[in-house]
């Protein structure tokens, strides 16, 4: 694996990905915001799409005011997930498990699996065997607190405060074993590769990572585009799955629920810029995407 795409990929994995779509040439939606206005179409009033970044340390975090006054014209706030479902832990612990008894020491070498029980342990504080059947890429996810240097937060975390004070209801675009069966797309082996590369120089790893939360700071997404996206061309399937398939999926969900009430949708950035990201697709269904944000 070429170091550079391998430090470009941990930058974006975040939990569950945060990397920008392709960005096609025909594409007259400048997607350099992260707060968009859906209207038209026949849209009894206008729901809003705001583009996430799964963690952020507090010193970065940017409370835009527009996001508690859009949210409070909207009836429904629609994550990629519903995180107050009380079945998600026990379903992701279950989902991250591999499967057939193997371990990470199966995937390692023996000085590669003595690295990361060090890393684990003296990083994190904590013990490998207490995770030694997480798929590997999960384990990656692991280190993203402290290769922020902070205890990280969450734009949804925050959202879901305000729909909470505002008696908004929260639901989710897709189900957990929607989520999790995008990571089938990569083998053990594979994801082991980027959990070893990532440790080999870590470093770098926390470079890029504190680069593509500048890129989203900035709303950037191209720049982010730019940044990240050779790193996945390797893995066409992942990327198709990650990306495409579920952009396409949440489309007619998203306009079911339009249709019935305003909603406020709050999706990873990677979701929303190029031909197949939602903001085109939803353009391409005859609605008006105005972007609000400075």
């Amino acid at each position: 694996m070429n170091k550079a795409h391998l430090y470009r990929m941990m930058a974006i994995v975040g939990l569950f990905l945060l990397m920008p779509n392709l960005f096609g040439t025909q594409n007259d939606l400048n997607p350099n915001n992260l707060l968009w206005r859906i209207s038209g179409n026949e849209l009894q009033t206008p729901s809003y799409l705001f583009g996430t970044i799964h963690v952020i340390c507090a010193d970065d975090f940017v409370a835009y005011e527009a996001l508690e006054e859009k949210m409070g014209k909207t009836e429904k706030l629609m994550l990629e997930l519903n995180l107050q479902d009380p079945g998600l832990v026990m379903g992701l612990q279950m989902g991250m498990v591999m499967q057939d008894e193997k371990t990470i020491a199966d995937l390692l070498s023996e000085e590669e699996y003595a690295r990361v029980k060090q890393f684990f342990a003296d990083s994190l504080e904590m013990q490998i065997s207490a995770v030694e059947r997480v798929q590997p890429f999960f384990l990656v996810s692991m280190m993203f607190p402290h290769m922020l240097g902070c205890q990280p937060q969450s734009y949804e975390g925050y959202l879901m405060q305000l729909a909470a004070q505002k008696e908004i209801p929260l639901d989710g675009l897709e189900t957990l074993q929607d989520q999790l069966d995008v990571f089938k797309k990569l083998t053990y082996e594979e994801q082991a590769g980027i959990l070893m590369e990532s440790l080999n120089d870590y470093a770098k790893s926390r470079e890029e990572f504190r680069q593509l939360l500048d890129l989203y700071l900035s709303m950037d997404l191209e720049g982010m585009h730019q940044m990240s996206h050779e790193s996945l061309s390797q893995w066409e399937d992942f990327e198709r799955s990650i990306l495409k398939e579920r952009n396409q999926r949440w489309i007619p969900r998203m306009e079911a629920l339009m249709k019935e009430k305003p909603v406020f949708f709050a999706v990873g950035a990677a979701h929303l810029p190029g031909e197949t990201g939602v903001l085109q697709l939803l353009k391409d269904k005859g609605y008006t995407l105005e972007p609000l944000l400075d």
